[in-house]
């Protein structure tokens, strides 16, 4: 990956982000006496983000502390009434997970972009009687959005919009092309966006940039399409080539968080 040079090694980063982030979480149950509002402003987003910074580092070198990272911050971020949620469940692998995701997004009344791009992905891992109507529903929401872009990677809804479809194409007609189209693409478009952070190698080294190593956005989408490469092509998603050095390790990555079992993925402190 570019960049690789470091002050301190991705393991001792995720133990400090984990770490600062319990505390957080501490101090948002020490602090009973405030109202829901402030206390979930001063602590709960703190806390949130934290876990899932540590979850972006643990993935590089732990998958297993990476899933229970992205579980924690994913309830948080979901009690917050943030749309992030939706991104650290599916990063994290989770299958029993899923069946959240899917029942909670039932539940808004309006997806907004970032919930709708990721909504999609998720529709496509489950083969239940609503996946056509929620399709119809989220390819709705995207057509009202338009081609924006989505969180700190600035990714355009329609790449998440085309991997969905991808997805669909994989298993309505068993056919491998497409999805892997589709996954050249999307890697091809965050590889863009860590090359361009990894020029300033000062804050890029450091691990200071904007921009993680392995984004939670980009590891949602390589972990979901991976569970598809699979359990239809079986697979290794880093397997099926023709991506850049960076657009690889992300594959990699989603590989390993695919494959976390889900009995320890799952043990999660609320």
């Amino acid at each position: 990956m570019a960049g690789q040079v470091e002050q301190l090694p991705s393991d001792s980063l995720a133990s400090m982000c984990e770490g600062n982030a319990k505390r957080h979480l501490e101090r948002w149950e020490e602090d009973s006496g405030e109202s829901e509002r402030d206390r979930l402003s001063q602590h709960a987003m703190l806390a949130a983000s934290g876990f899932a910074t540590a979850g972006s580092f643990w993935s590089l070198t732990e998958p297993r502390r990476a899933a229970d990272c992205y579980l924690r911050a994913s309830k948080l971020y979901r009690r917050l009434r943030h749309s992030y949620w939706i991104v650290l469940s599916l990063a994290s692998g989770s299958r029993r997970d899923l069946q959240s995701i899917l029942g909670a997004v039932d539940e808004i009344p309006q997806l907004d972009p970032q919930g709708t791009a990721f909504a999609l992905i998720a529709n496509e891992l489950e083969d239940d009687d609503r996946r056509q109507s929620r399709s119809e529903r989220f390819r709705g929401s995207w057509r009202h959005f338009g081609d924006v872009p989505i969180g700190r990677l600035e990714i355009p809804l329609d790449y998440y919009a085309r991997c969905a479809q991808a997805m669909h194409l994989a298993r309505l007609e068993n056919n491998r092309e497409p999805f892997v189209a589709g996954l050249r693409s999307y890697l091809g478009r965050v590889s863009e966006g860590i090359n361009a952070a990894s020029h300033d190698r000062f804050h890029w080294n450091r691990r200071m940039s904007a921009l993680l190593p392995a984004e939670p956005e980009a590891i949602a989408v390589t972990t979901a399409m991976s569970r598809i490469s699979h359990s239809l092509f079986e697979t290794r998603l880093v397997e099926l080539g023709g991506f850049s050095e960076d657009g690889s390790r992300l594959a990699e990555i989603g590989d390993k968080m695919q494959s976390v079992s889900d009995d320890e993925g799952e043990q999660v402190r609320s």
